[in-house]
This record gives C-alpha cells, sequence and structure tokens, in this order.
C-alpha cells in the first residue's frame, strides 16, 4: 500500500495533518487506525511510527514558509537542503493540478522554497513543471 511505502522510506516527515491533506487525493486514511496528535504516532495495519509535526512541505493552502521557518526545518534535518520526500510531494501536486492556473500556483509556491532544494530536485522539479505546463497548454 502505499501509506505504507512513505511511512517506512520517510518516517520522520509524515504528520497527521499532511496525512488528512493527502487523503483527499489518496484515498489511504481506511488503512490507518489513528493518527496521535499529542503522542506524534501514526497507527495503521502493520505499523506504528512516531512522527515530526514539524517536516512535513508547506502547501499552497497554509500561510507561505517565513524565513523563520526555513531556518527551523535547516536545524531540524541537519542539513541545508529538505528530505527527498518533499521532491516527490511537490511532483505529485504538479501531477495533480486540476488547471493551469494551479499548476502555476504551485510551481510560484515551489519557488518560495527553492533555497531549501537540492541542485538536483530543483532541476527535476522545473523539468516536471515544464512537462505539466506543455499538457496543459496542448491537450
Amino acid at each position: 500500500m502505499y501509506i505504507t511505502t512513505i511511512v517506512e522510506r520517510y518516517p520522520n516527515y509524515l504528520t497527521g495533518e499532511f496525512i488528512r491533506y493527502l487523503d483527499g487525493s489518496l484515498g489511504f486514511i481506511s488503512q490507518l487506525k489513528s493518527v496521535g496528535a499529542f503522542t506524534h504516532r501514526l497507527n495503521g495495519k502493520g505499523l506504528s511510527r512516531f512522527v515530526s509535526y514539524a517536516d512535513f512541505p508547506p502547501i499552497l493552502e497554509a500561510e507561505p514558509p517565513t524565513p523563520q521557518d526555513m531556518v527551523r526545518w535547516r536545524k531540524r534535518w541537519k542539513s541545508p537542503i529538505a528530505p527527498e520526500f518533499w521532491t516527490i510531494f511537490y511532483r505529485y501536486q504538479f501531477n495533480r493540478a486540476t488547471s493551469e492556473s494551479q499548476l502555476l500556483a504551485w510551481g510560484q509556491f515551489v519557488a518560495l522554497v527553492k533555497g531549501l532544494l537540492s541542485t538536483a530536485a530543483l532541476q527535476h522539479l522545473r523539468q516536471a513543471y515544464q512537462l505539466e505546463q506543455y499538457w496543459w497548454r496542448h491537450f
């Protein structure tokens, strides 16, 4: 199951809020038993992990990240670049955009956090954005 793959690969980067957000598009909440808001614990079929609320990628529906947020993320990661999961998440958002204007909004949003992404991740996202933009304009 998709949720199991993500939890096993990125156990520290999933949060209850993030999982609830993704449920609208992926529909895997039925596999979860609970998300403990205060215990930072995700429980489901065959899995139980501690999670952090500070590590999930920012989204359009929330306030844009501040420079202080970026400093906190870097301290938490002990690295100047975001986890690979962020790239996967933003690529997914480009792919699921329901209009060219929504794709543009996600592209502009990624531009806000590009300083947190590796050069390779940023290049990958640029290519993904251009491909999605091509599909919106030609089909």
